[in-house]
């Protein structure tokens, strides 16, 4: 479906931002495309259309290239009718269009790892928040997909995804998150692992072609003591070809933000008691810092859309 000009993208618009943030950089479709063209070629064209997701808007997967799923300051373990119907419509996806690649941001990364792993793989993490740029060592498949051993990106999160999903390789860490990205593969030559049994998901039939390699982590009915994210060198192809080996790509971080976008979320949770002083202080301090989000990681999103 993409051309020469650019692939058609259906985005997945799960929260609005501060007034302040609409009024300077405007919402997140604006948000997103200014972003997105900033990391393409200069002669790019891409059509994102925006669906508001909260209010249960949605695509047809079938007229699109691929689905971008933005962050949001809820949580993707929330019992709420829209989070529900978000996890759903993303496994459906994932199952039965498996030509359609899928981008998860932040929040849309969590709702990835809940759609292909289950309740429970994402927690609110003890070790408080990460707001603000921060350094994430990648692995193996990491360093294959950004071309690096290591990538900076503006965080804004105290939720993490605790257990690797099924068929899903991790793609890097920091002290505080050590799944900071998740890829599965195309692989027709396995077959998925088996879904935890208390899957509450979207329907089980799966495509043969959405198939990937990946470290399965088991049945999600164990409580996990500790972040369950291996990966080895072993468990990763030589080489990753983006565009014809890559079905879904996360990010835990936020490659679309802004210094200016992340001191009016800090400075606003900070009056709100949401952050605490030290946590704002430092957050402060990282905002301004040098971020790859429209360099190496915009790059290769661009490489998983075939561009």
């Amino acid at each position: 479906m993409s051309s020469t000009s650019g692939p058609r993208l259906a985005l997945l618009v799960c929260d609005t931002p501060l007034p302040s943030i609409v009024a300077a950089q405007g919402a997140y479709p604006i948000i997103f495309t200014t972003w997105l063209l900033a990391s393409a070629r200069r002669d790019m064209k891409l059509q994102l259309d925006p669906y508001d997701v909260v209010h249960k808007e949605y695509p047809d997967p079938e007229n699109y290239d691929g689905i971008l799923i933005t962050g949001s300051a809820a949580s993707a373990y929330e019992e709420t009718d829209w989070v529900l119907e978000l996890v759903k419509f993303v496994r459906l996806v994932i199952d039965h269009h498996p030509k359609v690649k899928i981008i998860g941001i932040c929040f849309g990364h969590q709702i990835i790892a809940q759609a292909l792993g289950g309740p429970d793989s994402v927690r609110r993490n003890e070790l408080g928040w990460e707001a603000g740029v921060y350094t994430v060592s990648l692995t193996p498949a990491g360093e294959r997909v950004f071309s690096e051993k290591q990538i900076s990106i503006h965080e804004m999160h105290r939720d993490h995804v605790v257990r690797l999903p099924p068929g899903c390789i991790n793609l890097g860490s920091t002290d505080k998150c050590e799944i900071q990205g998740l890829v599965k593969l195309y692989d027709t030559s396995k077959t998925d692992a088996a879904l935890p049994e208390n899957f509450s998901g979207a329907d089980r039939q799966t495509d043969s072609n959405a198939l990937a390699t990946g470290l399965p982590t088991g049945n999600s009915s164990t409580e996990p003591t500790k972040t369950e994210a291996p990966s080895t060198a072993s468990s990763v192809p030589e080489e990753i070809n983006l565009a014809e080996d890559v079905h879904i790509l996360s990010v835990q971080g936020h490659p679309e933000f802004t210094s200016f976008m992340v001191t009016e979320i800090v400075k606003t949770r900070g009056e709100k008691g949401i952050m605490p002083p030290e946590t704002v202080k430092d957050s402060m301090e990282r905002a301004s810092r040098k971020h790859d989000g429209d360099g190496m990681i915009g790059e290769a999103i661009w490489k998983v859309l075939g561009l």
